[in-house]
């Protein structure tokens, strides 16, 4: 269903989707009628180190409203097979 559902947020607009299930780490801008919608995937926070899949990761989202614009401060932690640590792997900044 997905088709369905980008078409509905196409028409309908929304400024951030959050999601899981494909096991990878997503950021894919999506125009709509009313802007921009960032939609995130992120991978499973239990995942070890399976063949093929991102390993457990969580996002920080912290999100406020600045001159009229969602602004929304994204942190990437990540587990890392090798020293079996979780750690910053990424850090970005998305604008509505």
């Amino acid at each position: 269903d997905a088709a369905a559902l980008r078409d509905l947020l196409v028409q309908e607009g929304a400024e951030l989707v959050l999601h899981g299930h494909n096991h990878v780490h997503m950021l894919n801008p999506l125009p709509t009628r009313y802007g921009l919608c960032h939609v995130i995937g992120i991978p499973s926070a239990s995942m070890g180190a399976a063949f093929g899949y991102a390993p457990a990761a969580w996002y920080q989202y912290r999100i406020e409203r600045l001159d009229g614009r969602w602004e929304t401060a994204v942190t990437v932690r990540s587990f890392d097979p090798e020293t079996r640590l979780i750690a910053t792997t990424a850090e970005y900044a998305l604008s509505t």
